[in-house]
């Protein structure tokens, strides 16, 4: 792997100075960001404010654009905000909150106080206008923004936007979830005068009218879902709105539709995600329209956390996709939309295209293999290396050099990763897969593309420059160290295309290529594109909000979501319609390098109801490790027992559990993110006396799950060991006597060990 890492930070102090800062407290001469303070908050009201310190200002050049003029504007930012939406009008950053709402209420916002300044921007040495909002731009080779101004706008004598606040209620709901978006408009511009009033803090209170409390709270936990509850609290300012909104965070439901091709897939991916602590529901689609999957999927109470399709909908078996409503093509967004009222997801999707037995058990293998970090020779360093590329796009280039310069900054500020090991390409006019070959074959935990795209390719160069299927399976050779690729580009991951997509293709390939596949299946767009790659590595590697998200289906999500919540863009339908993960949506990305966990409990059982106790620790046996998922899973027995929870603070979970076969064994399974799972079994032994004996001789009834040596030792109440036998016995159903002649009456103890393992019950001597 070539390590550009001391030009990349010469091109990252460049990049860096393009944006000037302008501090609105004049003793804050670096940039700082802003900061928001929640007040108060409950089911009727919430408050907060926000301050802002200060903005950082660029110069756009509008000469290679549509229609441009050759006039230089201005560009306001606050780094992660975004920006009014309404084109030709002034572009200027958007101080946006997420909040969530009562089913039907009314939303008031009140300003309580406020800061503020004003200033000309030439006191502030900018000689330019504030540049104008412009329509999303696709990532079609040769496309340029089309320059718009609305003059008439640009020629008042009043501060634009006109109002300081503005409300949005989203259009549906979130699994029960009513969210709305607070915009504030800290910067307002007049562009007649050619001054700016900026706002240094602002305090608001917003207040719910109306609603119904109780049908929100009965709608959340009708569906309740642990997973999505965490998604949704890292994505609102007040998720603490409703009291008592906590249920068990078992069981997660996973449900998998697949074409009867795929059983065996279908089958081993269920019994993993069983076996880890998933509550699995399949169903066998062959013959399903998208409508008829749709309505099953809708009619589960509960709703699933997690849902998978198996199958190609372009094959002789095909399991459908539905149809979309923002560009003509397939989507499996309306899958994991249930409530008929808009286009918010209310469950973590994905989908695993194959279109041969043989390929659905490769992904099926690839995915077990890759939950357990069974990577063979491979070893783990790969799990911190990572590749960025910007293809080739002419005046867009240093943009997407930008959005990976921000990922490369995250993973190394943010997750401990070696600068050295985190390499950001730029991709030359015509240049081919080589060097993006070169990277995979190294391997990498990362493989994120932006750039143009087509079906079957990313297209590395531009027009004479590419990385294809072909070269994609006959090129890579990444062993056993499956990457996980993100195509931020038009096509690549249009499914439904006759032929293999570049997307479905990653995952198919056998101990090698990708472990999934995150893309689009229409084209995409330039900044829309920017904002879901930034926002999903956030939503990993970073704790602005606590919560950071690892699980495929869901990071991406986030990121969607954030769009929807934050940005002014007409693309974000088609956003949430377009992308697909392609595999496993609770599958989590590894964020270093694995760590084991010590597992401790009892080695036998017996076929009584009781409880069970397991401890979990880091591997220095010391430190608990809370929140781990430990499943009991016994599923020789009919119904099967299937017991799952979560560690606590002290690393402790007990579990109420009912064995009621005579002998077997249970498997206790334990995954915590970034270890090593770890799958024990016990033993489930049977033994038994007639509790009371009058005479000399017990009666000892037993049940032996395999062949071995059996010892029986008696103890009095002193722990006197009173008797010693050995016999050596078969698997199954057993019973024999051991002879007390000669010990006194009264309360003994029986202890049973078979091959080293074994449990004790107590007899009472009568004489």
């Amino acid at each position: 792997m070539r390590r550009l890492f001391i030009l990349f930070i010469l091109i990252f102090l460049v990049e860096l100075y393009a944006w000037e800062w302008i501090p609105f407290d004049k003793e804050l001469s670096l940039p700082t960001k802003r900061t928001i303070k929640k007040l108060s908050s409950s089911s009727v009201y919430l408050s907060y404010s926000s301050h802002i310190p200060g903005i950082r200002c660029k110069t756009i050049e509008t000469d290679w654009m549509k229609e441009g003029t050759g006039e230089e504007f201005v560009l306001f930012s606050f780094s992660n905000d975004a920006y009014t939406g309404e084109v030709g009008k002034p572009k200027l950053p958007v101080l946006t909150q997420v909040i969530e709402i009562p089913h039907g209420a009314n939303v008031e916002v009140e300003i309580l106080d406020v800061k503020y300044n004003e200033a000309s921007l030439k006191d502030l040495g900018i000689k330019e206008r504030i540049m104008p909002v412009l329509a999303p731009v696709p990532k079609i080779m040769g496309e340029s923004p089309e320059f718009v101004i609305d003059e008439l706008v640009y020629s008042e004598d009043k501060y634009y936007p006109y109002e300081l606040k503005e409300v949005e209620k989203h259009e549906g709901f979130a699994r029960g979830h009513k969210l709305a978006t607070i915009r504030l408009f800290p910067v307002q511009y007049n562009p007649r005068t050619g001054n700016i009033r900026y706002y240094t803090d602002i305090e608001i209170e917003i207040r719910f009218i109306g609603g119904n409390i109780q049908g929100t709270v009965d709608a959340i936990h009708k569906n309740y879902s642990d997973d999505w509850e965490s998604f949704i609290d890292r994505m609102v300012l007040n998720p603490d709105i409703f009291e008592g909104k906590d249920e068990p965070s078992i069981p997660i439901y996973y449900d998998i539709f697949y074409s009867s091709d795929f059983h065996e897939a279908a089958e081993s991916l269920s019994l993993w995600k069983t076996q880890k602590g998933f509550k699995v529901r399949m169903w066998d689609a062959t013959g399903l329209s998208a409508t008829q999957i749709e309505d099953i999927i809708d009619s589960q109470t509960p709703l699933p956390t997690y849902l998978l399709l198996i199958g190609d909908p372009n094959n002789t078996n095909p399991l459908p996709s539905g149809s979309a409503s923002t560009y003509p093509g397939q989507t499996d967004l309306y899958y994991s939309e249930t409530d008929g009222k808009g286009y918010l997801p209310d469950l973590f999707m994905g989908r695993i295209s194959v279109k041969t037995p043989d390929g659905a058990m490769t992904v099926v293998r690839k995915t077990i293999k890759y939950e357990k970090a069974d990577f063979g020779s491979a070893g783990y360093d790969w799990l911190k290396r990572a590749t960025f590329i910007a293809g080739y796009a002419a005046n867009w280039q240093d943009f997407t050099r930008a959005t990976n310069r921000y990922c490369f900054n995250i993973l190394v500020n943010n997750a401990g990763y070696n600068p050295g090991d985190v390499d950001t390409l730029v991709m030359a006019p015509g240049e081919q897969e080589g060097r993006v070959v070169d990277e995979i074959n190294e391997g990498n935990i990362w493989t994120v593309y932006t750039g143009h795209g087509d079906r079957e390719k990313w297209s590395l160069g531009g027009s004479s420059g590419a990385f294809n299927v072909s070269e994609l399976r006959n090129l890579t050779n990444n062993h056993d160290m499956y990457t996980m690729p993100c195509g931020h580009c038009c096509f690549s991951n249009d499914f439904d295309y006759p032929s293999d997509c570049f997307g479905e293709t990653w995952s198919r390939l056998t101990r090698r290529g990708g472990i999934s596949y995150f893309g689009s299946v229409p084209k995409t767009f330039w900044d829309e594109d920017d904002w879901l790659q930034r926002r999903y590595f956030d939503a990993i590697y970073t704790d602005s909000v606590p919560g950071r998200i690892y699980e495929m289906g869901r990071f991406t999500q986030w990121a969607l979501y954030w769009i929807e919540n934050h940005t002014n863009t007409d693309a974000k339908r088609r956003y949430f319609e377009s992308y697909q993960i392609m595999n496993d949506p609770s599958l989590q990305i590894w964020t270093d390098i694995p760590d084991n966990l010590l597992v401790t409990h009892d080695e036998i059982i017996s076929p009584i109801q009781s409880f069970f106790t397991v401890r979990v620790y880091d591997n220095d046996g010391i430190t608990p490790v809370e929140n781990a998922l430990v499943c009991c899973w016994i599923p020789s027995q009919d119904p099967e027992m299937h017991d799952v929870g979560y560690t606590n603070a002290f690393g402790v979970l007990t579990l109420k559990i009912s064995p009621s076969i005579d002998y077997g064994e249970m498997y206790v399974t334990v995954t915590k993110h970034d270890h090593f799972p770890v799958v024990d079994t016990v033993k489930i032994y049977y033994l038994a006396t007639d509790g009371i004996t009058a005479g000399s001789v017990i009666n000892v009834q037993y049940t032996l799950p395999e062949r071995g040596s059996v010892n029986f030792r008696v103890y009095d109440l002193m722990g006197r060991k009173m008797k010693d036998i050995t016999i050596v016995e078969g698997e199954g159903w057993h019973e024999t006597q051991i002879d007390m002649s000669g010990s006194p009456a009264g309360v003994y103890f029986i202890r049973m060990n078979l091959n080293g393992r074994g449990f004790t019950v107590k007899e009472v001597i009568i004489k």
